[in-house]
């Protein structure tokens, strides 16, 4: 449409021009002025007419343009619309697929809490058989210790009052042998044939008996009774024999007597 008004444009003024030229030269021009005009007007209606057919091409061409524009439109919207619900779909069985897999995962985790749980009642259940085994066979032990202690209690008490009745009856014995003259018992029953105060003849001398037997009273009382091997000079000992008959006939009170005697040395 520019164009076409732009030739208008031109046109006009060609006409103008030429007009004031054919008015300035009249006189010369006259003549021509008619086929002037009308080449003139033969060109403005060409004009006119090559500008309509431009302006209904360029309308036609608007047209055009706005159809293409229109169907482009609609075109990308119809693409934009089918993407969006493929888009969606997608996204429908993308969401479905996670639902499905988070049922199953919730299900697995589920099961597995199930099993877990299933485990510690078992353990739990074991655990407290065992307690209980462990507190009966801790109770069966606890009586047992507890009856042989009182059985350990009665056999000490036992040797307590055998020990308390052996010190009575040696205090007895004692009191009993302190009546007694050990030294004249030595000399009556012919101890004093083989054994002599500090020297050693047929048999040891009574301070190395009495050395020998240091803190061994009893000791020497076996020996006399006749119940423990000699620990002075043992190769004598076949020479004590008949005098050990002797001691062994003795009273218990007349070993002691004897016994004090001999140790005193």
């Amino acid at each position: 449409m520019k164009k076409l008004l732009s030739a208008l444009l031109i046109a006009g003024v060609a006409v103008y021009g030429c007009q004031s030229k054919k008015e300035e030269s009249k006189s010369s021009e006259q003549s021509n002025s008619g086929s002037v005009m009308e080449t003139v007007k033969s060109g403005v209606s060409s004009v006119a007419e090559k500008a309509g057919e431009a302006a209904n091409a360029a309308k036609e061409a608007a047209q055009n343009t706005v159809d293409a524009v229109k169907s482009g439109a609609q075109q990308a919207a119809q693409a934009t619309k089918e993407a969006a619900e493929s888009a969606a779909n997608t996204a429908k069985e993308v969401a479905s697929n996670a639902a499905n897999k988070a049922g199953e995962a919730a299900q697995a985790v589920a099961d597995k809490a199930s099993e877990a749980a299933q485990k510690a009642g078992e353990m739990a259940k074991s655990a407290a058989n065992k307690a209980t085994e462990t507190a009966a066979s801790a109770a069966n032990k606890a009586g047992e210790a507890t009856s042989a202690a009182a059985e350990k209690a009665k056999e000490t008490a036992n040797e307590v009052a055998q020990k308390a009745n052996e010190k009575v009856e040696a205090a007895k014995q004692a009191v009993a042998a302190a009546k007694i003259d050990g030294k004249k018992l030595f000399t009556e029953k012919g101890c004093a044939g083989c054994h002599q105060a500090s020297v050693d003849t047929v048999g040891p001398a009574l301070s190395k008996i009495a050395a020998a037997y240091k803190g061994k009273e009893e000791e020497l009382l076996k020996f006399l009774k006749g119940e423990a091997k000699p620990i002075v000079d043992p190769a004598k000992f076949a020479v004590m024999q008949p005098n050990l008959n002797t001691t062994k006939a003795m009273s218990d009170e007349e070993r002691k007597a004897l016994a004090d005697f001999i140790l005193s040395h």
